[in-house]
């Protein structure tokens, strides 16, 4: 019997492999396309020798230049790689050490305080105080110290500190000035702030644990603030140098239990390697599908207006269309044999480093149920290339045929499939395949 625990394997080799599938199955693809070009129109041909030859002798710089620039951009897309991802998607950092309302603080903030009888306060202190607690009160958290400072801060107000241990910090100018309305609105949103910066936190101290567990240095942390789907995806080339990307839709639906689990998935592509492959896989994709958009648009136009045969732009056109090909049909069926398999990968290493599988079946039913990330269904941009790399599908459904015919290489397995995986591994069923 087959279970998940034998998905769990050193992907080194692989990756290295599949890296150079990209470029190779390019080359292959260019001789291809020059080849059948060269038998469709011999008008084409240099002299009589066989059509190989002639691509050898008379093209070979061509497939230098592929070398080269396929070389180029993977090194960049080695070392920059992170960070174009990232900007693609606007994650903002959660920083590891948040600003916390210790001892110094509340000394500083003590000697900052007006006295009570320099103020002249539109409502009464006393008043301020009881608006404060019942906020407190119905966000279900202590209620925060009040401090009335001077106008120097720059903000009307302004908070600090945890749920558990925190302090609101009102101006002079506003608490005279505000009503009851503004007041109650100002307090209630640092408090909502404060709750959500909780939560953050909460989730960094989540991803510090499983990868102690784990045994790797902790990846920053980015949350995508905008985006109410449910979804996650690491990025990185090595343990070093590696991001893990929530959402915030995942962080506010998400129990703690669940979040560890789809932290520990993310973490799991990591040490498995899965990051380098498809960081640089989605860039190659993205880069030689956009190189064959701009050579097949540009040369096509340039052709249309000239009377003459140019040979050297039809070659190139040529080229461009095995790029567009590449980056549609080809590539997309080499991702669909990398991710499919390492996402069972993942789910297997996440039930291993937290010990509770059900923690990771409860948070697939839920993403299932809500995973569409905008910003990853743009138009304009390529931005859904990065889809492969979530930890399930984040692009809205498709409803032609065509788009229907391309889901058949969906690059995640269903949801269903990995569930019941993940209940083998819990010993509650088998998986056959």
């Amino acid at each position: 019997m087959i279970t998940t625990y034998d998905y769990i394997e050193n992907n080194k080799r692989k990756t290295v492999l599949l890296i150079l599938l990209f470029p190779v199955s390019l080359l292959v693809l260019m001789f291809v396309a020059l080849y059948v070009a060269l038998l469709l129109f011999p008008e084409m041909r240099v002299d009589n020798s066989s059509v190989f030859i002639q691509i050898i002798n008379n093209y070979w710089i061509l497939f230098i230049a592929c070398i080269l620039v396929s070389t180029l951009w993977t090194v960049i897309a080695f070392f920059e790689g992170c960070n174009m991802i990232i900007n693609t998607v606007n994650a903002i950092k959660i920083q590891r050490e948040p600003v916390s309302y210790n001892d110094d603080i509340k000394r500083k903030l003590e000697t900052l305080s007006i006295k009570k009888d320099t103020l002249k306060p539109k409502i009464p202190l006393e008043e301020i105080k009881q608006i404060l607690e019942n906020i407190s009160v119905k966000a279900k958290i202590p209620t925060p110290n009040l401090y009335i400072v001077e106008d120097e801060l720059g903000r009307k107000s302004l908070i600090v500190g945890t749920k558990a241990d925190s302090a609101v910090i009102l101006t002079k100018s506003f608490i005279e000035t505000a009503d009851r309305s503004r007041l109650e609105a100002f307090i209630t949103r640092e408090i909502e702030l404060i709750i959500q910066q909780d939560a953050k936190k909460q989730v960094s101290r989540i991803l510090e644990n499983v990868s102690i567990t784990a045994g790797i240095p902790t990846p920053n942390l980015y949350i995508m603030e905008y985006e109410k789907g449910l979804n996650a995806f690491a990025v990185g080339t090595n343990k070093n140098n590696c991001a893990v990307i929530l959402t915030k839709g995942l962080i506010e639906t998400l129990d703690n239990s669940e979040l560890e689990a789809v932290i520990a998935h993310e973490v799991a592509h990591i040490l498995h390697q899965d990051t380098k492959l498809m960081m640089i896989v989605t860039l190659l994709i993205g880069f030689f599908t956009y190189v064959g958009y701009i050579m097949v648009r540009s040369l096509g136009r340039g052709r249309s207006s000239r009377k003459s045969n140019d040979k050297g732009g039809a070659i190139l056109l040529l080229i461009g269309l095995a790029f567009l090909l590449y980056g549609y049909v080809v590539a997309p069926l080499i991702r669909f044999a990398v991710s499919r398999t390492r996402e069972f990968q993942a789910d297997a290493k996440s039930a291993l480093l937290t010990r509770n599988p059900q923690a990771l079946i409860s948070a697939l039913r839920k993403i299932n149920n809500s995973p569409i990330v905008d910003v990853l269904n743009g138009k304009v941009n390529n931005n859904e290339l990065v889809a492969p790399m979530c930890i399930e599908n984040p692009l809205k459904k498709k409803v032609s045929l065509f788009d229907f015919l391309s889901n058949l290489s969906s690059t995640h397995p269903p949801i269903e499939k990995r569930i019941q995986a993940l209940e083998v591994m819990d010993g509650r069923g088998l998986f056959s395949y």
